[in-house]
């Protein structure tokens, strides 16, 4: 399911390192763009949630951390698993409609938000690149205290 690449495709044994390969489809894929970019947007969003009080917090609070800080993943660039499996016109259209949940304080405390996700469901649109990239924040902002600004490997 991960399509085809010109150069180092996953079907192929890799004659570069991961950096590099990562560097090759970091175009279209925004994991791979973390390779490049220093985990950049994974820090950035991790000092988000620390921002917003992540961890720490009862189940209701984490909750909508967690669920704003995926909807920032998915408003702020078109998910590449979408746009992998459905094209990009579709990955904006998911974008445009996270763009009008972006910012809300509770999304779990609003029917409409669980009808769009049911509605995501039953269009078999799993943004799953956004995802990745919100448990990875969340992972990064758990461990340290403070987000550093750079990663090491950069």
């Amino acid at each position: 399911g991960l399509g085809q690449a010109p150069e180092q495709d996953v079907r192929a044994a890799p004659d570069v390192d991961l950096r590099a390969a990562m560097a090759l489809a970091a175009g279209r894929d925004r994991i791979a763009a973390q390779y490049t970019n220093g985990f950049a947007d994974v820090l950035a969003l991790a000092a988000q949630a620390q921002n917003e009080g992540f961890p720490g917090g009862d189940r209701a609070a984490t909750t909508a951390v967690v669920q704003r800080l995926h909807l920032e993943c998915l408003a702020r660039w078109p998910d590449s698993h979408i746009v992998r499996k459905h094209g990009e016109a579709v990955a904006q259209t998911v974008l445009h409609a996270a763009q009008r949940w972006r910012g809300h304080p509770a999304p779990d405390s609003d029917a409409g938000f669980a009808a769009w996700d049911e509605q995501l469901k039953r269009e078999g649109l799993n943004p799953g690149t956004s995802a990745d990239l919100t448990v990875a924040a969340l992972f990064a902002a758990a461990l340290v205290g403070d987000v550093p600004c750079k990663w090491h490997g950069t």
